[in-house]
């Protein structure tokens, strides 16, 4: 896939220096992973070696190293906040001993990373492009690290081998209709790595206004930057989005800010990129429900209740799990073929009939505003800022100024960090 990089001539990756564009073509992309590759070989790295990303997700080089370490084939381990606390227990977790860093992260690393060896990856422009890569057959080997949120406990690594990682892209390929788009502006790594992959030109800022200047054919982005917008983008034709539940207030929210665009919004996991998606039209009507279950995935529910609702469990080759299997911990029911969600299992009690998004949702229509609820030690709480107009006996409310939310997706509480909260009270 790489090796067709070097025919493109067109634009790779679009981004903003000195508030202007600046273009690279796929050309120029493939002649600076070689670069880079070269820069590994300085720093006697090997294959399979594990290597921290400590560079900015917004620049050019970002791409760069994450194409070459994927090339090389390193062991990448991505992290999702630069949190001291948070970024030391995942390298201790993993034993990472390699860190890439940039100018704007080198002098951070040398407080938060003591430990770790740095490689400055920016000196890549320094080195010769070189062609002679001895490329061995790793297919089961690990070349992409990355963690889940966390919001359920200590976060969990999740593994990516290079025959996952490309059977990943294939399948949202073939489930997502990208096929008139050129450019897609993208919010996250993994969907501009996607967009890449798919020799789609790609725009990359850290901010959602530079849609105006990019003038993008589609749109690839996080919730809740979205949900942070405050203008319009009515020349957008198409948006993908997923990673967190949404709201009706947040359904609305999104519409508005792309009045004419087809949004489709995925239901997913990192074990299964896609499990079920729908359209945003569709969703505003059926909240929490999903009418597209994804063809390489079988969708169960496990010890369903009378209503039919239990544990959502996926199956199949693309699960990234041992067994090929993954328990999902989202309460969910299949009925006609469409998956509907109810809350998380954790958080919820299929005994008493309460499920937290349902809950969520109610709370917010009537009161609107911020609030999450969860089922902890027989009890319902309820943690909201803003105001609770109307209380429910036996349940407790819990103001709290700034709500703990989660480090990777930041639309979703962080319940773990909220209980312990609770209990130190």
């Amino acid at each position: 896939m790489i090796e067709h990089f070097s025919k493109e001539i067109k634009p790779a990756i679009k981004y903003i220096k000195h508030h202007k564009i600046v273009s690279k073509s796929f050309k120029d992309f493939y002649t600076d992973i070689y670069k880079m590759i070269s820069l590994f070989q300085k720093r006697k790295l090997k294959p399979k070696d594990k290597v921290g990303l400590l560079v900015l997700p917004y620049s050019y080089d970002f791409y760069v190293v994450m194409f070459a370490s994927f090339l090389y084939q390193l062991n990448l381990v991505v992290f999702d906040s630069y949190k001291k606390k948070h970024l030391k227990e995942l390298i201790e977790m993993e034993e990472v001993l390699y860190c890439f860093v940039d100018r704007k992260t080198k002098w951070m690393s040398r407080f938060i990373l003591p430990k770790c060896k740095k490689i400055d990856i920016t000196l890549f422009v320094k080195y010769q492009s070189k062609y002679n890569l001895e490329m061995n057959a790793f297919s089961d080997s690990i070349i992409l690290t990355t963690f889940t949120s966390g919001t359920t406990g200590r976060p969990k690594a999740i593994y990516r081998t290079i025959e996952f990682l490309l059977g990943q892209a294939k399948e949202i390929q073939n489930e997502m209709d990208l096929q008139d788009v050129s450019s897609i502006f993208g919010g996250l790594p993994i969907y501009n790595i996607l967009s890449l992959y798919l020799l789609k030109t790609t725009c990359i800022s850290k901010h959602i206004r530079s849609i105006q200047e990019f003038q993008p054919d589609c749109v690839l982005t996080n919730i809740q930057k979205i949900l942070l917008e405050k203008r319009s983008y009515p020349m957008i034709q198409k948006v993908m989005l997923g990673g967190a539940i949404l709201y009706s207030w947040e359904v609305s929210k999104i519409k508005s800010v792309f009045p004419n665009a087809e949004i489709a919004y995925i239901y997913g996991a990192s074990e299964g990129a896609i499990i079920y998606k729908t359209d945003l039209d569709f969703y505003q009507n059926n909240l929490f429900t999903f009418d597209r279950k994804s063809k390489e995935i079988n969708v169960m529910i496990s010890n369903p209740n009378e209503e039919g609702i239990g544990e959502i469990v996926i199956k199949g080759d693309k699960v990234n799990t041992a067994n090929h299997m993954h328990y999902t911990g989202d309460l969910g029911k299949l009925e006609n073929n469409k998956l509907i969600l109810y809350g998380r299992k954790k958080y919820s009690s299929l005994e008493q009939g309460y499920y937290n998004y349902v809950f969520d949702e109610e709370l917010r229509k009537e009161n609107q505003c911020l609030s999450f609820s969860f089922y902890y030690n027989n009890q319902i709480y309820v943690v909201y800022n803003g105001k609770i107009k109307n209380k429910k006996e036996g349940i407790k409310y819990i103001y709290m100024r700034k709500l703990p939310m989660d480090l990777k997706h930041k639309t979703k509480l962080n319940y773990k960090e909220c209980i312990d909260r609770l209990v130190k009270v």
